[in-house]
């Protein structure tokens, strides 16, 4: 029974090496032959692997391997939390992305979070 290779979770933009060649992932499709394409500068080169990196089924050795990650940008939310009066009665919402305040708020704060 062939070992199973672990998969490299390669993603678009991450930074590869190949044969000692330094490539970028820029494609990645949903199809179980080779579904991984790498372009390499040197050359003008693409070439397509297997998620383990292997480049043929029959490779027993990852040929792929993982040199940088491709840093994603994380994305700025603005959060809104509302105290407001009903009578006798103060109450506060949860966080929320809305900027909804009703007429009977009597305090807004704010703050802002990072997301991936």
């Amino acid at each position: 029974m062939d070992e199973k290779l672990p998969d490299l979770e390669l993603e678009i933009g991450d930074k590869v090496e190949h044969a000692g060649i330094i490539g970028e992932v820029y494609l990645i499709k949903m199809d179980l032959e080779r579904p991984i394409a790498v372009r390499f500068k040197q050359g003008n080169v693409t070439r397509w692997f297997f998620p383990d990196g292997r480049q043929e089924s029959w490779n027993k050795i990852s040929l792929l391997r993982l040199v940088e990650k491709k840093i994603k940008p994380k994305t700025k939310i603005k959060l809104y939390r509302y105290t407001y009066k009903l009578g006798d009665t103060i109450a506060q919402t949860l966080w929320t992305s809305s900027e909804e305040a009703s007429f009977n708020t009597v305090k807004t704060e704010m703050k802002y979070i990072e997301i991936d």
